[in-house]
């Protein structure tokens, strides 16, 4: 009975889970270049045969009528992506369902993984639904990139690797969890690289002999892999000395304020409110637990937590953040476990009821910027829909465009005009070719971003909209460069 109950309430928190992304919809987060049309194109290209190739100009690739080779190893998602988008359609609101969809099963697989780390029943619901109305959380669940599918495949990797330590007959599960990682790695390297890395270190200091099953899938997909990277070593090269060259990487400050998880306190892309904690405090608090054997986690399983905060905030995208979720939340779970009081009595009864109402109030906080969110969804849907109709209406005929925009129009002008030259701006502002801005009739931008100094050329400001978002607005401009 008592797993009937269970099974009814967390099916509860994903109809929850999935209600709000539905009501975000494509406004929240608002479309983002290049990756969600890049990808779409990456994955239509796979499924359809044409090889692991965008045909999506840019300033580093600004050659319509070339595909160029992806050297990104989003390979495994990509591929999936194109098999959802054939049975779906290509546009970005079926697209967005796919990772919607993978964030509700990654809220049964941290149910599952809760129960394998010996959290109690409550407290493991209680952990989905905190990760289930986080913002950043739901902001990475509701937009086209790997870093949701990437972390169900690392989650099912870690089930596997839990089972195989534990189990007598365990080489298939060695090799479910090498296969799992190595799905995970080839969705997004940066993510999984470091969990992946972690595992193998812990399969070679306790179970040496099962290294070779683990590690055969991983070695296997990175040859193919390093096999695709020769036969376009010369681009590769090219992009890898570009992004080298780049002068808009983070300096060590930033790095730091992301590191300390400061960014997501608030505020989450100085759009939308975050409800997420400062993640340093619980993750140093759960480690001083374990140090004095009140936690009594294997030493592994604290590291693990630790790989997974490093990898999803030290680093210059906090999309990333996203990916260590999870794993906070379960760490919080597993510390009010083992501060829960067991003996009888009216300081333990005391203790319990200060646990539960800290609970509820992180709950009720949580709670707070979500309505905020659903709230705004609706405006901030339909001024997306007037500026996408107005921009179709003002491009001259025939034109090369080159977006940066948030929200990303592309999407809607490929199909509402289909005669435009669509260029997709990267954010890594270092030019291949100094002519590319003598091919472009019109940028269209987002003019608070701050880009570097002598990247745009002259231009005359054609039209500008006011963009609202839940926390600010801002502006966006179509421009003509001057000639």
């Amino acid at each position: 009975m008592r797993r009937w109950i269970d099974a009814g309430l967390l099916g509860l928190i994903i109809m929850i889970h999935l209600g709000i992304l539905w009501r975000y919809d494509t406004a929240i987060p608002a479309s983002m270049p290049p990756e969600e049309y890049g990808l779409m194109d990456l994955g239509r290209n796979i499924i359809s045969g044409s090889g692991i190739v965008t045909r999506v100009p840019s300033e580093l690739f600004p050659f319509p009528d070339r595909p160029q080779p992806f050297y990104v190893p989003v390979i495994t998602y990509a591929a999936v992506l194109g098999a959802w988008g054939s049975l779906r359609g290509f546009d970005l609101a079926p697209l967005r369902e796919f990772s919607r969809w993978l964030s509700a099963l990654d809220l049964v697989l941290i149910f599952l993984l809760a129960r394998r780390w010996d959290i109690p029943r409550p407290l493991s619901l209680l952990a989905v639904l905190w990760t289930a109305l986080d913002v950043v959380y739901q902001l990475t669940g509701n937009i086209i990139r790997a870093d949701r599918f990437c972390l169900t495949w690392g989650m099912l990797g870690i089930l596997a690797f839990m089972e195989a330590q534990e189990r007598r007959a365990a080489m298939p599960w060695w090799a479910l969890s090498g296969i799992c990682m190595a799905v995970a790695l080839f969705a997004h390297a940066w993510l999984a690289a470091f969990t992946t890395a972690w595992l193998t270190l812990m399969a070679l200091r306790r179970h040496p002999r099962a290294l070779p099953i683990f590690l055969a899938p991983i070695v296997t997909a990175a040859l193919l892999w390093s096999l695709h990277m020769l036969r376009h070593a010369d681009y590769s090269l090219q992009i890898s000395r570009l992004l080298v060259q780049d002068k808009t990487t983070m300096g060590m400050e930033s790095l730091l304020i992301l590191g300390l998880g400061v960014s997501t306190l608030g505020q989450v892309l100085g759009a939308y409110p975050s409800n997420s904690p400062i993640w340093l405090a619980p993750l140093v608090t759960v480690t001083w637990a374990w140090k004095r054997g009140r936690l009594r986690w294997p030493g592994w399983r604290i590291g693990l937590i630790w790989i997974a905060y490093l990898t999803g905030y030290l680093n210059r995208h906090p999309w990333y953040a996203g990916w260590f979720t999870p794993f906070g939340y379960l760490a919080v779970a597993g510390l009010l476990a083992s501060l829960w009081p067991s003996e009888p009595g009216k300081s333990a009864r005391s203790l319990r009821i200060a646990l539960l109402a800290l609970s509820a109030l992180w709950v009720v906080y949580q709670g707070h910027a979500v309505w905020q969110n659903v709230q705004a969804a609706p405006r901030i849907r339909a001024a997306h829909q007037r500026f996408f109709e107005a921009l179709a209406r003002d491009l001259p005929l025939n034109a090369s465009v080159w977006l940066f925009s948030v929200p990303d129009p592309a999407f809607y002008l490929t199909r509402a005009r289909p005669d435009l030259r669509l260029f997709i701006g990267t954010g890594y502002f270092v030019f291949p070719y100094p002519w590319f801005w003598d091919r472009i009739d019109r940028m269209v931008f987002t003019s608070s971003w701050v880009l570097p100094k002598g990247v745009l050329p002259p231009y005359r400001t054609e039209r500008e909209w006011q963009m609202p978002a839940v926390l600010i607005e801002y502006s966006i401009m179509e421009t003509r460069p001057l000639r």
